[in-house]
């Protein structure tokens, strides 16, 4: 996987006016999207589709300057929809996998996006993401399969990695594996040290996964 390059890509052109003078790009609001799996709340495998949606999502940000999720909220009990993001009873409330999938892909991303390529490397979904101020990267990758991918990752334009670094990853036995009232931990990211990383590492990204690896870029 060559993930990236020290440079943001270059700004797609907009369309162009009878004029002859070229419009600025179109700015998109995608609003109320989900995948519909698990009830009252989405299991791994929906997580795992909307992360893999969020990549899309980030690598088009220069379009796409806002998105929302829908529905939010629901009683356990009582379901209008049938698949929301958070649910709750009279006392206590959970997130799904989905929710801590969301979570991880905002919370861990730098302010410029950068050219990601997967090379024949079916079900891995990809975006990177540079923090200029501090120099961390952040390649987020979604494996939506049933095995381990062993993979390659090369960084390019970049002098030096840090070798070490932090992965940050959210996984569970199963696709159907799901938050509840009653064990509302059951899927959700833990972070584990990385070591040996430099411009060119392997990694193996786990099965049913959403993984954001926090790199350190000279």
């Amino acid at each position: 996987m060559s993930t990236t390059t020290a440079h943001p890509p270059p700004s797609r052109p907009g369309p162009t006016s009878t004029t002859g003078a070229t419009a600025p790009p179109p700015k998109v609001f995608v609003g109320e999207w989900a995948a519909q799996e698990g009830r009252p709340t989405p299991n791994l495998r929906a997580a795992l589709g909307d992360a893999a949606w969020l990549t899309g999502i980030l690598r088009n940000s220069d379009h796409v300057v806002m998105e929302c999720y829908a529905p939010l909220f629901s009683h356990v009990r009582d379901n209008t929809w049938a698949t929301n993001l958070i649910a709750y009873d009279g006392l206590t409330s959970y997130h799904s996998p989905s929710s801590y999938a969301q979570q991880l892909l905002r919370t861990h991303r730098g302010d410029t996006v950068l050219p990601t390529e997967v090379r024949a490397l079916p079900g891995l979904s990809a975006v990177t993401t540079r923090d200029h101020r501090t120099g961390r990267l952040y390649v987020a990758v979604v494996n939506t399969g049933g095995t381990p991918r062993t993979t390659s990752v090369r960084i390019d334009g970049i002098r030096t990695i840090e070798p070490t670094g932090r992965a940050e990853i959210l996984s569970g036995p199963g696709p159907e594996a799901t938050n509840t009232l009653s064990d509302p931990t059951a899927v959700v990211p833990r972070s584990v040290p990385l070591n040996g990383l430099g411009t060119w590492f392997t990694y193996t990204f786990p099965a049913y996964s959403v993984t954001v690896l926090r790199l350190h870029g000279g």
